[in-house]
């Protein structure tokens, strides 16, 4: 899949691939792994040493602030400008990464990937029910003409189901299998987070609050619906972007000021939100 595929996480903690796609990409990096044990690290040869990632400025987040987030230039930023900056970024790498895996896959040149190539690029066959159910599935709901090709854009939404609803439907729907342990169709806290039931502590405030947000009829259990917003790219960005203005907006007045910004710069730096969506670009990126 080259290495463009691990751009398609986000380091937000939001799963962006397929589940199915995972657990190949996964399987091919066991095999690597197997492959390298049978190696001498005396016969390796690295190459040059890639240079360290820039680090991020405050000169470099200003700029972007400026430039991109603050669209009516009144030196304010609100949570819709950061929301809009965030979405616009992420559908414009999304187009990118598909564009150079369209260019790796579509080997007749054809434009468009059949769920036939697919299935040979992915490895899955017809023996594998489940995986195939679950790629015919993705693969018809990424289709939006139903020509049985995916173009660029039907691609990217099928390699990034956060950005198209019917795909990430799929998506939702097997998840939400794996969680619902008895199968009543409705998700409990101890099924949404099992280590909650044994008392462990760690990450259980996290999924809480993550179980409260997709409660939105506060009856205490998350049925497949509300469930589905949890694959939603809106609803892990209005997480983030909640969690940064918390902590930014000293005045809780709904907004930031580019000045807070190189006031704060040792503490925005540090945040999820600018420490993944504000960095400059590696050479590796701009490739």
């Amino acid at each position: 899949f080259g290495s463009s595929t691990s751009k398609l996480i986000s380091s937000t903690g939001m799963r962006l691939l397929p589940l199915f796609l995972l657990s190949v990409l996964s399987q091919e990096d066991e095999a690597l792994d197997d492959e390298n044990l049978d190696i001498d690290p005396n016969d390796m040869d690295d190459g040059p040493t890639p240079p360290p990632p820039p680090e991020l400025t405050v000169e470099h987040l200003l700029e972007q602030l400026s430039e991109h987030v603050d669209h009516d230039k009144d030196g304010s930023i609100t949570s819709g400008d950061l929301m809009r900056h965030i979405e616009e970024k992420e559908r414009a790498d999304m187009m990118k990464n598909a564009e150079n895996e369209m260019k790796l896959w579509d080997n007749d040149k054809s434009g468009g990937l059949t769920l036939f190539e697919i299935q040979q690029l992915t490895g899955i066959s017809e023996e594998q029910e489940e995986e195939m159910q679950i790629l015919s599935e993705s693969f018809e709901a990424a289709d939006d003409d139903h020509n049985g090709h995916l173009d660029v854009k039907e691609l990217g939404h099928f390699l990034m189901p956060a950005f198209a609803p019917k795909v990430a439907a799929v998506e939702a729907k097997r998840a939400f299998k794996d969680f619902d342990a008895d199968g009543d169709g409705k998700l409990l806290m101890s099924e949404f987070h099992p280590d909650e039931a044994e008392g462990a502590e760690e990450g259980v405030e996290e999924a809480e609050k993550m179980f409260a947000t997709l409660d939105t009829n506060k009856d205490r259990v998350v049925d497949l619906k509300e469930f589905e917003a949890l694959h939603s790219f809106r609803t892990e960005v209005e997480r983030v972007v909640q969690a940064f203005m918390e902590n930014a907006d000293k005045d809780k007045d709904g907004k930031v000021t580019i000045d807070d910004a190189r006031a704060n710069f040792d503490v925005w730096k540090e945040q999820d939100l600018v420490n993944y969506w504000f960095q400059p670009k590696s050479h590796e990126d701009e490739l």
